[in-house]
């Protein structure tokens, strides 16, 4: 039987680190009673079985990471997109578990509406907590401690929709001349954008050069 305070009959686990994910299902198959995980590698086959688990009138959560071992932030972005009417909707819930640090990017998560955004250096005990509060009918995101209190930092500012996709388009690693290229925009442009940034963070360009290195 499965304990009271876990509501679901299945949950499908999409991390980029297999061992990671192998631990999550075991956790949450622990806490259900039963085993009710399924594991997944890429956003496509995410969006598939999700789309499988509705059809079958399951009771589903969705415990994602923002990337995969071959999709960049992006397509992570887009998927949470693609599943805001259904999240909305109730028909599941959404656990965004994620290594992200910078403030913004995660404010975009936030804007994107899953039901939880937990950070990977957080004790998985506080995964647990957040699960049990998506029984909650409030669309409102609840957010881990150490993800609140990155976005704390940037809480009242706002960086135009252009801003912020240079900023994804910097977890990919690019230079600002491919950058440029990909946005279709001057070398000049995207400089712009990180000195904006790095104005609103109030950090020196090399600092916030360092910091996105490590995204």
């Amino acid at each position: 039987m499965q304990p009271s305070f876990f509501s679901f009959n299945r949950v499908l686990v999409m991390d980029s680190l297999y061992f990671s994910a192998v631990g999550l299902c075991a956790l949450v198959d622990n806490h259900a009673g039963q085993p009710v995980s399924y594991r997944v590698s890429t956003f496509s086959a995410l969006k598939t079985q999700l789309q499988i688990s509705i059809a079958a009138k399951e009771r589903v959560l969705v415990i994602t990471e923002l990337v995969s071992g071959s999709e960049p932030l992006c397509e992570g972005l887009q998927f949470l997109d693609n599943v805001k009417a259904g999240l909305e909707a109730g028909h599941f819930k959404v656990v965004v578990c994620t290594a992200l640090s910078d403030p913004f990017l995660l404010s975009a998560v936030i804007d994107r509406g899953p039901n939880v955004i937990v950070h990977r250096d957080e004790p998985l005990d506080v995964l647990i907590r957040l699960i049990y509060f998506t029984k909650n009918k409030q669309s409102i995101t609840s957010l881990s401690p150490l993800i609140l209190n990155k976005v704390e930092r940037v809480r009242g500012i706002r960086i135009t929709q252009r801003e912020l996709e240079w900023l994804v388009i910097q977890t990919e690693k690019m230079g600002l001349t491919e950058t440029a290229r990909r946005m279709g925009i001057h070398y000049k442009t995207a400089a712009t954008y990180r000195r904006k940034i790095s104005k609103h963070l109030n950090i020196h360009i090399r600092e916030m050069d360092s910091l996105l290195a490590k995204l």
